[in-house]
């Protein structure tokens, strides 16, 4: 991803009446009008009627959510990912277009002549939908040389020289006539909390449900609405260390906002992602960036995200597929269930994607996860897609809400207590912090909640209370992929404070627990250390092997 400053200096707008009326709505609109929560009445629905997922997926929506029936349209199209723009334009964009006129979504009047790209004339008075979400139709539109070469585009950049983009960045523009192909255009509501009314009818918003399997996209909605019911409780994970200070600085800013919340994050700042070394667990907030394709923790198939989780990792080719389970990031990121995200289908140049500070600033304000994405989005017909369920509201439920319906039964309670213990440390201090993660400790013990405890009590030289707060790691009989890194993490404070045999039993759960190959070059150096140590002949020579097998094979692929 290339770092572009200066959006303004494409010097197409000043040349395009259609780029130029929407430039000016997104600088000097002043009448405003406040930001309503969206209405399930005016979300409209769109399936492929050649795809069976396609349409379950809609119609589990439609169900979900109270959406009247009348609100899905079908296409046929193709099932692929990838179409041409005559396909995109002849399945998909004009009857799409002639049925959200002939319906009164889009209001005006439509012509069955066609504009030199094919598209049906429109002479619009703006849309009246709050979201328009595809479900499973195809994901984006290949570059058409004839097409470049047909239009003249001397006054563009040259990496701006493409056609090529989202189809969801596309169907944005299904209320404007005549807009451009090649290149992007402003988004009238980027940055605006309060759009005008103007905007807001010019631009359909467009979010997609859609993931490696039905199921997962089915589950987007799900998991919304639980994080709806019980709020959102976790952690949050900031990885810095791209290519460019101005993504790290978004990053940054994201984080800092999150912490700002109290909720409890690990921040990594060097160029490698995440890794097992580093807690992964209860990740409700992921922001990182700049690898190709999924890594650490979270590439594990059975690693799950928890209900209602929000992200994304930043880099130019995420969601060229959206339908694989290991390769890129929106797609496997959905497969383990993060609940809303971005990415980009082609190359996108860093300036015009998602802005993460953007995304949480827009959430915290209380805007909706679909909203907070056309708030953070700098232009429309380019290269993102949002994938979620519009409507989803992380912040619908209050800290205080979650602490009076706490359910002891519920693992992710200890990091709403977790999440409290902050905001009281802060603001009243750490004596008082301390009590109450005490109390609740002893009515749903927890290891995050624990490890919490016991090094506020390593801090005040009380390295026996510690202990008791962590026994409970020593019973674990394996750990799932989420919480492999925690438990790494509180075997070495506890070897640290010389807690040694607790030490090395959660190393033995750990190495039980079905670790991957990353995982075992990073546990297992202090995992044979400690078992020498301690004179455990047996698993120090077993790690020992299985070290020496996996340098081996990583020998050989080398040579290969």
């Amino acid at each position: 991803m290339e770092l572009l400053l200066g959006l303004r200096r494409v010097a197409a707008y000043d040349n395009n009446p259609v780029l130029k009326h929407l430039h000016l709505l997104f600088l000097f609109c002043v009448t405003f009008t406040s930001a309503l929560a969206l209405d399930p009445e005016r979300i409209v629905v769109v399936a492929n009627s050649k795809d069976s997922d396609s349409v379950k997926i809609a119609e589990h929506y439609l169900k979900a959510r109270s959406i009247p029936k009348e609100n899905l349209f079908l296409v046929e199209c193709s099932k692929g990912e990838t179409i041409s723009w005559d396909d995109f334009v002849s399945t998909i964009f004009n009857p799409l277009r002639r049925e959200l006129f002939k319906a009164n979504w889009i209001e005006g009047s439509i012509s069955e002549q066609k504009d030199a790209d094919g598209r049906l004339n429109v002479a619009s008075l703006g849309n009246r939908m709050d979201f328009l979400v595809v479900c499973r139709i195809p994901l984006r539109i290949s570059n058409d040389k004839a097409r470049l070469d047909r239009d003249k585009t001397d006054q563009l950049q040259a990496q701006f020289k493409v056609n090529q983009g989202a189809v969801d960045a596309e169907l944005s523009l299904l209320a404007v006539p005549a807009t451009p192909t090649i290149g992007f255009v402003p988004n009238p509501l980027f940055g605006q909390a309060k759009p005008s009314s103007l905007a807001l009818q010019q631009v359909v918003k467009v979010a997609r449900l859609d993931g490696p399997s039905m199921e997962d996209a089915m589950a987007l909605v799900d998991r919304a609405i639980e994080a709806e019911e019980k709020g959102l409780r976790g952690r949050a994970y900031i990885d810095l260390g791209g290519p460019h200070q101005k993504g790290d600085e978004w990053i940054e800013s994201a984080g800092k906002r999150l912490e700002a919340l109290d909720y409890p994050s690990t921040w990594n700042r060097a160029p490698a992602a995440i890794g097992y070394k580093e807690r992964f667990d209860a990740p409700a907030f992921y922001f990182g960036w700049w690898k190709a394709d999924i890594q650490g923790p979270v590439k594990e198939r059975n690693f799950e995200f928890p209900p209602g989780a929000l992200g994304w990792h930043l880099h130019s080719f995420s969601a060229t597929s959206i339908r694989m389970m290991h390769k890129r990031w929106t797609g496997p990121l959905v497969a383990r269930g993060l609940t809303a995200t971005v990415g980009n289908v082609y190359e996108p140049y860093l300036e015009l994607t998602h802005r993460p500070q953007g995304f949480v600033e827009a959430l915290v304000n209380g805007m909706s996860a679909g909203d907070a994405a056309y708030y953070a989005l700098p232009v429309l017909s380019w290269m993102a897609i949002f994938v979620g369920d519009p409507l989803y509201q992380p912040f619908k439920v209050s800290l205080e809400s979650q602490l009076e319906s706490l359910d002891v039964t519920d693992d992710l309670s200890q990091y709403v207590v977790i999440r409290e213990m902050n905001r009281l440390r802060l603001q009243e201090g750490k004596n008082l912090a301390f009590a109450y993660g005490k109390k609740e400790f002893h009515s749903a013990p927890g290891l995050a909640l624990g490890f919490e405890l016991a090094k506020l009590s390593s801090e005040d030289g009380d390295n026996a209370e510690a202990v008791k707060f962590l026994s409970m790691a020593a019973v674990v009989p394996r750990y799932s992929p989420d919480q492999q890194g925690l438990a790494f993490n509180v075997a070495e404070f506890l070897w640290g404070i010389n807690e040694h045999e607790l030490a090395f039993k959660i190393m033995k759960a750990l190495s039980i627990s079905g670790l991957p190959e990353s995982a075992i070059r990073d546990y297992y150096p202090k995992g044979v250390q400690w078992a020498k140590s301690l004179r455990q002949r047996r698993e120090a020579k077993e790690w020992s092997a299985e070290l020496t097998a996996i340098k081996e094979r990583d020998a050989a692929k080398k040579k290969k």
